[in-house]
């Protein structure tokens, strides 16, 4: 299992890399004028993803539970550079995660923004709204580091022996330990399920918001090619809610189960690492198909001939729609 998961891991960090780099492109080269501000965030979104993929790629984790304890352990290359090393690669892969989901909620706030306050979202909100999220995944990584135990060390050894029945390494690894009988231990549980509803909390928010305003617009006079982009756009904000969810939340949440109920399920640590992986990937990939000026871009670029015409609206196109912005308060432009 050791061989399959260090080559998915190669062959996710590699398609990784691909398709965000190729997203990074398309959004500096194919954006249209109707998704000009949204490109923004999905250049955020893919420079995150690119910097996940750098983070799995030098270094990796191992996940081993018992009945009762959770383990995380660094192999790999970093994991011969000593516990302080180690510890250090554990608390930035937790500060990663958190990072990826406490990002979802500015592209609900871009669209609240714009649709429901009719404002632009500046550069400086953008960056205010970075920062926010960089400070909530920085908060949950100090409390990582104050409650959680770190070895090895001469005081919590005991724990190698344990993580050693399964992995059988000679030598031994950083890691950290996830023990209930430590009661700090839920302090980083509580916090992290804190962020992460918070986060979840803004998004629905603006969902109902978003939703409301747009109810209230169905009759107004946008242009249909907005209208199209407006759905693309809704599509890649709910992919970008839902993932982490599917990918990390909930088999991290069962394999969390498993130690605290007692409940062993045969490899599924194995299988959340396998998932993790690939989410970097799937974001753009997904990304480049749903949104259609990206996608005709892309196959024009492998030689594939499209009927239609292109979706990237012209100067005149752009400044009618600024113009109607004025004369047409209620109209939504994107």
């Amino acid at each position: 299992m050791g061989t399959f998961l260090t080559f998915n891991q190669l062959l996710a960090s590699v398609f990784g890399v691909i398709f965000n780099l190729l997203l990074l492109y398309l959004v500096k080269n194919a954006t249209s004028l109707d998704i000009k501000a949204y490109s923004r965030l999905l250049a955020l979104h893919s420079s995150a993803d690119l910097l996940f993929v750098l983070i799995f790629t030098i270094c990796s984790l191992r996940v081993v539970t018992t009945d009762t304890q959770l383990f995380v352990v660094v192999t790999g290359v970093l994991s011969n550079y000593g516990p302080t090393l180690g510890r250090t690669t554990i608390l930035v892969y937790t500060m990663i995660f958190i990072l990826e989901i406490t990002l979802i909620p500015i592209d609900y706030f871009y669209r609240y923004m714009m649709v429901c306050k009719n404002r632009q979202f500046t550069t400086s909100r953008l960056m205010y709204c970075v920062c926010v999220s960089i400070g909530f995944a920085f908060i949950q990584t100090l409390i990582s580091n104050f409650c959680i135990e770190f070895g090895p060390s001469p005081e919590n050894l005991h724990y190698w022996k344990v993580i050693n029945k399964t992995l059988q390494y000679d030598v031994t690894l950083p890691y950290a330990a996830y023990d209930p009988s430590n009661k700090y231990v839920s302090y980083n549980f509580i916090s992290a399920v804190l962020i992460i509803s918070i986060s979840y909390n803004i998004i629905g928010y603006c969902t109902f918001k978003i939703r409301k305003t747009l109810r209230a617009n169905e009759r107004s006079r946008v242009r249909r090619e907005s209208r199209r982009i407006s759905v693309q756009i809704t599509r890649i904000m709910i992919l970008q809610a839902l993932l982490p969810c599917i990918v990390f939340c909930a088999p991290a949440a069962l394999v969390c189960s498993s130690f605290l109920l007692g409940i062993e399920f045969n490899s599924m640590h194995d299988f959340v690492c396998i998932s993790i992986h690939w989410m970097p990937a799937c974001k753009p990939l997904a990304t480049i198909f749903i949104v259609h000026p990206y996608r005709r871009a892309f196959l024009r670029r492998i030689n594939y001939r499209l009927a239609g015409e292109t979706t990237v609206v012209s100067s005149n196109e752009e400044s009618c729609s600024i113009k109607n912005t004025y004369s047409e308060p209620n109209e939504i432009y994107l």
